[in-house]
């Protein structure tokens, strides 16, 4: 129960840089630091009598649909705030803000849908950069995956093909995205109990090279996983597996070159 806000606060827009001291129920402080340019991951520690809390909020452009919101009055600022006290808080919008509307805020525990397309419009993410090992080209997923979780990843392609999988078990690839340099496709299959499963094939819509670095946005549902590179949706595939028994997601190339060089949900 959010009872009063206490200065200090600092506000620096679009890069939503803020410190802001909350006091909540039992008179327990908050500190909620969001810093749209850094790979903090989420951390906690205590000073005095403030219990601190220090997390990430990263900016994107687009129109987003989220499920189990909250909207109430205020600006993106608000509900950054708000979103920090919720540990299962994904998204942050505002909506109608200008000189002569009051603005109005959402904070979701999912993020449903993304439309990139709509340039002028901006959301933030509440996600931790999670560390890459072996070579940066592994990223372990302690708990699994839920619905609504956005995973926002940038890497890097090297030929003659890339391919990024989520496993559920050692060897079991839920969902296999498979970059081919020859020919210019993209392949998105699962590998389960020793078997292919069928093969989605796809002729990209951009004219990827070795040593290119692409995003790749995953909008996580219920049914299926939707795939954006660079901002521009490219894939649906459909569940083969429970979400919560995925393990891992990696990053396989032949050529070391081809890194995971961010990786956050």
């Amino acid at each position: 129960m959010l009872m009063s806000i206490m200065s200090p606060t600092f506000v620096y827009l679009p890069s939503i840089r803020l410190t802001l001291y909350v006091c909540i129920y039992f008179l327990t402080c908050v500190n909620i630091l969001h810093c749209n340019n850094s790979s903090d991951t989420t951390t906690s520690s205590v000073q005095g009598n403030c219990f601190v809390l220090t997390t990430t909020l990263s900016l994107h452009q687009g129109y987003p649909t989220g499920e189990t919101c909250t909207t109430t009055s205020g600006n993106a600022s608000k509900c950054s705030i708000l979103c920090g006290a919720q540990p299962k808080c994904k998204l942050v919008y505002a909506t109608s803000c200008s000189a002569n509307v009051q603005c109005s805020c959402s904070y979701c525990n999912q993020l449903a849908d993304v439309d990139f397309s709509l340039t002028n419009f901006t959301f933030y993410l509440q996600t931790n950069e999670m560390e890459a090992t072996t070579g940066y080209t592994r990223v372990f997923l302690t708990g699994g995956i839920v619905a609504g979780q956005p995973v926002v990843t940038r890497v890097t392609l090297i030929e003659p093909i890339t391919s990024l999988k989520f496993f559920s078990k050692r060897t079991d690839q839920a969902f296999a995205l498979r970059f081919l340099f020859i020919p210019k496709i993209v392949v998105a299959t699962s590998y389960l109990n020793k078997t292919w499963g069928p093969k989605d094939t796809t002729t990209p819509h951009f004219n990827f090279t070795g040593g290119q670095e692409v995003s790749v946005f995953y909008v996580i549902t219920y049914e299926a996983y939707y795939v954006y590179v660079d901002q521009v949706l490219f894939k649906r595939f459909e569940h083969v597996v429970p979400l919560a028994s995925i393990t891992r997601f990696e990053l396989i190339s032949v050529d070391r070159q081809a890194t995971i060089l961010s990786f956050r949900r």
